[in-house]
Parts: structure tokens; C-alpha cells; sequence
């Protein structure tokens, strides 16, 4: 028997953003936190993540992104924004600031949709505990069991200080930001799940599934887990808007996924691996991934696919009958 053949795609990096009132715009490091916690949504599973003390916890994600059973008052998991006046290396294993000074805690989540990205937003309005200079941040996830712990999520540190003045209000927050091959309705359940228990987005948030249908997230458990690799041979561009393949040829069910942490490159990679035995010749210009959701209308409780990543190959490849292939879908943390 002859060794499966590899095909590895890669999708485009999915990056982190500060968005400073009186600075500007600044990319950050997406911590290996933040990866396990994504891992943790795809794979319907529990994760370790470590606190700002550098303590490993076991997370259960299998509620939601960074949304689990039991959270700060009930009703969801609370984000922070960090700042501090210190300084270190951007790495995807940083887990504290350097000398961290104060938090407040973000008040609304949101996406942009826009016809080339999709981001998740993450924002707050406050007034410094005083004035200061800041020359790092980050943004924290904090959540907890009767005691509440704190996780750094991403971290940058400024070259130029950002300068906040006691008794003045400032504008800050973060952007998640997804490129064209993750479709909206994916990063919308993503940033539903993030509040799932938050009374703003209590009655859900609407996407379409596969079949174009619009349906209703249910607020307890959004996600399930990533559900199939679909190959086709559609050749349009990648869209947010895309709810399935342009023309659909193939499925392969039998997925494992898996996360590296590239300390040497200083990047996280969640690799989507699934093997095929073609019956017949494919010709494959086209791959996605689906997950399952979990609906409140039009059928309580159903659960339903959505597409979450759409690629088109650079250039079509041939699958050849009898031969096994093994392709793996990597998903790259900017």
C-alpha cells in the first residue's frame, strides 16, 4: 500500500488589532490563549489556558467561544482591556504584562462586515485611574467558578507612548480581524458565542446555513464542532456572504484537528485534516469547511450547518481515482 499523498492549504492569517483613541491602529500578537480557545470551539472540546499568573486551567468551550456554564454574573464571560507601562517581547506564549497598571472592561461586542473581511470588535468608553503613560496592552478574557481568573488573549508592546490623562474619556478596543475565505455567518456565531449569556444578544443573532436558509442561534450552546471538508470546483472569488461551495463535489466527514504553537516563528496554526479515497476523478478548485450551530427558530433546538471557510486554489489540482489523499486546511494566527 502506498503512502497517502499530502495536500496542505493554507487560508490567510487571521490577525489582532488595537484600536487606540488619540493613537491609532496597531497589530497584535494573538497569544496561544487565544488559539487554544478557538481549537477549543472547533473541536467541541476542553483546553488549557494559562491565567496572567501563568496557572493552567481547563476550559470548557464546548458552550461557546470563551462562553462556558459558569461565568461572571451569569450571563457571560467579561473582556478587559489592559494596559501597562512596561515592556517585552511580542510572543504567542506572553502571558502577563509587563507591569500592568490598570483594566476596564469592554461594553459591547460587535462585527464589520465588510466585502473583504469580517471582524470581531471589541470595545469600551472609561477615564483612566490616572495619568499615565502607556507603552503595552492587551486584551483579557475573564471568567471563572467562584473565583475569577484572567487570560491574555493578545498582547502588543507600543514603540511610541500612549499618553491618558486623568478625569478625560477615551475610546478603545480591539479588532479580530478574518480574511474573505472565513465567511460572516461563521464570525458571527463566533462573536455570539463570546456574549451568549449577555442580555443584549439574549434572543440571537441570525446566519445562513448551507442551504441558504437564515436561522436563529440559540444562546446556551452555539457551536457543536467542525462537521466536514467539502471539495467542489467552483472557481468564484471567496465572499464573506458564501453559505456553501459554488459547485460541491465531494465530503469528507471523518475530520481530526489539531494546533501547533510555533515558538520559533512566533505563530499558532490550527490544522483541519481529513483523508479521501475518490471512487472517480475530482477535479478540485475549491474547499470549505462546514461546523454545526444550534437554532433557536425556525426549529427550537435544531441543529443546523454553516460554512465557515471558503478557498479557492491558486491552481486546480486532480484527485485520481484509487489513490488516497490526505488534506489538511491550515488556519494561521497573525
Amino acid at each position: 500500500m502506498y503512502p497517502a499523498k499530502l495536500i496542505n492549504i493554507p487560508i490567510e492569517p487571521i490577525n489582532g488589532y488595537a484600536i487606540l483613541d488619540r493613537y491609532g491602529r496597531v497589530k497584535n500578537i494573538l497569544t496561544r490563549n487565544f488559539a487554544r480557545a478557538l481549537y477549543g470551539i472547533l473541536n467541541d472540546s476542553k483546553v488549557t489556558i494559562y491565567n496572567i499568573e501563568n496557572s493552567g486551567h481547563e476550559i470548557d468551550f464546548t458552550a461557546g467561544l470563551f462562553a462556558y456554564p459558569y461565568v461572571i454574573g451569569y450571563y457571560g464571560a467579561e473582556y478587559g482591556l489592559f494596559f501597562g507601562a512596561g515592556n517585552q517581547n511580542e510572543t504567542i506564549t506572553v502571558y502577563k504584562l509587563n507591569t500592568p497598571k490598570f483594566h476596564v472592561l469592554a461594553n459591547y461586542i460587535d462585527t464589520i462586515e465588510d466585502v473583504s473581511f469580517t471582524s470581531i470588535l471589541i470595545g469600551t468608553r472609561y477615564v483612566p485611574p490616572s495619568t499615565l503613560t502607556i507603552t503595552e496592552l492587551g486584551l483579557l478574557l475573564i471568567a471563572g467558578y467562584y473565583s475569577y481568573n484572567a487570560y491574555l488573549m493578545t498582547y502588543k508592546a507600543l514603540t511610541e507612548g500612549l499618553d491618558r490623562t486623568y478625569g478625560e474619556e477615551y475610546r478603545d478596543g480591539y479588532e479580530i480581524r478574518f480574511p474573505a475565505e472565513y465567511t460572516k455567518w461563521f464570525i458571527r456565531a463566533l462573536a455570539f458565542s463570546m456574549f451568549s449569556y449577555n442580555r443584549r444578544y439574549f434572543y440571537g443573532w441570525g446566519v445562513r446555513d448551507i442551504n441558504g436558509n437564515w436561522i436563529l442561534l440559540k444562546t446556551d450552546k452555539t457551536f457543536g464542532k467542525i462537521s466536514k471538508m467539502v471539495l467542489g470546483s467552483g472557481t468564484k472569488t471567496p465572499s464573506p456572504d458564501d453559505y456553501y461551495l459554488e459547485s460541491p463535489i465531494a465530503e469528507i466527514t471523518d475530520l481530526s484537528l489539531q494546533i501547533i504553537e510555533d515558538t520559533q516563528n512566533n505563530v499558532c496554526r490550527l490544522k483541519i485534516n481529513g483523508t479521501i479515497t475518490p471512487d472517480t476523478s475530482i477535479e478540485l478548485s475549491e474547499i470549505g469547511i462546514t461546523a454545526t450551530v444550534s437554532a433557536i427558530l425556525p426549529v427550537s433546538g435544531s441543529t443546523n450547518e454553516i460554512l465557515i471557510i471558503r478557498k479557492v486554489l491558486d491552481s486546480p489540482m486532480t484527485l485520481s481515482p484509487n489513490i488516497t489523499y490526505t488534506i489538511t486546511i491550515e488556519l494561521l494566527l497573525g
